[in-house]
């Protein structure tokens, strides 16, 4: 079940408080965009390292099979 509040502000105040508000939304959006960069760099450096251990794993089959 939800509520909902209502609030009443002066409309000298109604700017300022807009203002913070686009602020706020403005610093949330950038921390989300931050935090998309972050995930993808992880996912290109663990492809990366995949790619890595993948290509030491060929090399020793192949040193196996020789053997």
């Amino acid at each position: 079940m939800s509520g909902s509040i209502t609030v009443e502000i002066p409309e000298k105040e109604a700017s300022s408080l807009e203002s913070a508000l686009d602020e706020a939304l403005t610093a949330l959006r950038g921390m989300d965009d931050e935090e998309s960069r972050a995930r993808e760099e992880r996912i290109v450096r663990l492809r990366a390292e995949t790619h890595v251990l993948m290509e030491q794993i060929r090399k020793e089959l192949h040193v196996e099979e020789t053997l």
